[in-house]
């Protein structure tokens, strides 16, 4: 999704709805030595962004997914929810 409008109004209506959205940058290399090497090579990003949904009291997490880029988490937060609510 890359209208920056439909976006707002689509974390709008999660929030309105509950679900509290947390996307967290990742080291790969300072969190996992194990995959410097794949790093150094190319084969893995050394930073991923990690989409969280959380319930509107931040005490459940109902779903979770790594991406390597912060756009491919967004989109993959708000498919989830348009998915989950049949909205939009």
């Amino acid at each position: 999704m890359n209208d920056i409008n439909q976006q707002a109004r689509v974390l709008d209506m999660m929030e309105a709805d509950g679900y509290i959205l947390e996307i967290v940058p990742h080291n790969q290399l300072a969190e996992n030595e194990a995959q410097a090497e794949e790093i150094r090579k190319g084969w893995m990003k050394k930073i991923s962004f990690t989409a969280t949904i959380y319930d509107s009291e931040i005490e459940d997490l109902i779903d979770a997914r790594s991406f390597d880029t912060f756009p491919l988490a967004l989109d993959w937060a708000i498919g989830w929810y348009i998915l989950k609510t049949k909205q939009v």
